[in-house]
């Protein structure tokens, strides 16, 4: 049996070695690792794992009634100035992005209800989904 710390690692190593991305545990967000991109609507990488009809603190909504549970996924915080959006299971830049940027979407855009609504750090708004009901 593998421990946690070991297995986490070894995740890691291997998330290297895709150069895709890595999960910033001091921080908890997704951090990109990769060549800079400069164009826009290039598909970052494309979300994956079970499909549930509800939202969850950890899920993002791909579609109506769709929430996907995404071990990367879960990591994407909210920006009131994303520089990605969801369009089904496909995270998309929409500003150009650096090595080492956080991937960022605007929860109130891309939900229609929250689980676990909160109060936006930089806006102060109440972000809670298009539809502003609570789960």
């Amino acid at each position: 049996m593998i421990n946690k710390k070991v297995f986490n690692i070894l995740i890691y190593i291997i998330i290297l070695m895709l150069d895709i991305k890595t999960i910033n545990e001091d921080f908890k967000d997704l951090i990109y690792l990769g060549d800079n991109i400069t164009t826009l609507g290039n598909i970052i990488f494309e979300l994956d794992g079970p499909i549930l009809d509800r939202p969850t603190r950890t899920s993002i909504q791909i579609m109506k009634g769709q929430h996907i549970e995404d071990s990367y996924g879960q990591y994407m915080n909210h920006s009131c100035e994303p520089n990605c959006v969801i369009d089904g299971k496909k995270v998309i830049n929409i500003l150009p992005i650096k090595n080492g940027d956080s991937l960022r979407f605007n929860y109130n855009d891309n939900e229609d209800n929250m689980a676990s609504p909160f109060e936006c750090h930089c806006c102060q708004n109440r972000i809670s989904g298009k539809n502003k009901n609570i789960i």
